[in-house]
């Protein structure tokens, strides 16, 4: 509790990860229910914890393969959604980014270093281009300066823009698009990839070239 209560309020953190305090009642709520010791008022609450968890879950798992948020938020507001709002709508999009870099740029283009400038950019294009792929994040500040490779792209890592020494693809999306500021550098904005669902756009990914 005083961990994850306190820190919230001074340091580059989530609040809501506060709610891993409930950790604890979860077990004692499991261990109650599974001794099974009478109707106790442990044991009921356990039963109610369970059934919110399997609503939950189920709420969960179909958001992520259906836009329940924005059906709902248009129905609601009856004007169109915002899909950055819609966190579920980051699974999608980025598994076609290996593919959409090879059918309009070929290998030569694929094969080039991959920055992202926040690390859910970074990290998701990361995933999406595979293990051989030269990602990292650009600029990086001192916590992150050791989670990323150093691909030699650039003189220094930051936390400001470094300048460049060699050609980089720099991808952003949707909701972090802001474009490249690697000082000096010649920046020319390649693509979009745009992806939707049941007919309600989705994700949009965002594609530059950066040269020295």
């Amino acid at each position: 509790v005083l961990i994850f209560f306190v820190q919230p309020l001074f340091s580059d953190f989530k609040p809501h990860w506060a709610l891993i305090v409930w950790w604890p009642l979860a077990l004692a709520l499991a261990w109650a229910w599974c001794r099974e010791e009478g109707h106790t008022a442990l044991t009921r609450l356990a039963r109610i914890q369970v059934g919110y968890a399997a609503v939950l879950g189920l709420l969960v798992w179909a958001s992520c393969h259906v836009p329940l948020g924005t059906w709902v938020a248009e129905r609601v507001t009856g004007r169109s959604f915002d899909p950055k709002l819609d966190v579920t709508n980051d699974l999608h999009g980025w598994s076609e980014l290996r593919a959409d870099i090879l059918g309009r740029g070929g290998q030569a283009m694929l094969e080039l270093p991959v920055i992202g400038g926040r690390y859910q950019t970074a990290s998701q294009a990361a995933f999406s281009l595979g293990p051989d792929a030269r990602v990292t994040m650009l600029p990086r500040d001192r916590k992150a300066i050791d989670e990323w490779p150093d691909l030699a792209v650039s003189a220094g890592q930051g936390p400001a823009w470094p300048k460049l020494t060699s050609a980089v693809l720099f991808v952003g999306d949707g909701r972090y698009d802001a474009p490249p500021e690697f000082p000096g550098a010649s920046c020319e904005k390649l693509w979009t990839l745009e992806k939707e669902r049941f007919g309600k756009p989705a994700k949009t990914i965002l594609v530059w070239k950066c040269e020295p």
